[in-house]
């Protein structure tokens, strides 16, 4: 298994403590190496080269409420309230948002709601 930089592991420390990781896939990109992280309970959690997050995909559990922007936590709250959220993936437009019961969301970088993703 690659060994991940020191700034991923601190994340997945952060947010995921008692998890361990299960298996690291990488992309060489031009920009760098991206790290495919999959945890023991099947979270898949994608960096950029950077190694800043990209997308973060729980299976067992909502994502942590520290990865979601205040304005999409109070909208997802007012509008779906005990529906967890289970994705969050940054897009060069905004957010991509999946809710436990299926509904895909997209909102723009300043987390206001744009619209149904099909």
């Amino acid at each position: 298994m690659p060994a991940l930089p020191e700034p991923v592991n601190a994340f997945l420390q952060q947010h995921f403590p008692g998890k361990t990781v299960a298996m690291v896939e990488t992309d060489s990109e031009y920009a760098g190496v991206e790290f495919e992280v999959t945890l023991n309970d099947g979270t898949e959690v994608n960096f950029r080269p950077n190694n800043d997050w990209d997308k973060v995909e729980c299976r067992a559990s909502a994502v942590p409420a520290a990865l979601v922007p205040a304005t999409i936590a109070k909208y997802v709250k007012a509008n779906f309230q005990a529906v967890p959220i289970v994705k969050i993936d940054r897009e060069a437009f905004g957010y991509d948002i999946e809710l436990g019961n299926g509904v895909e969301l997209k909102f723009n970088p300043n987390g206001q709601f744009m619209g149904y993703d099909d």
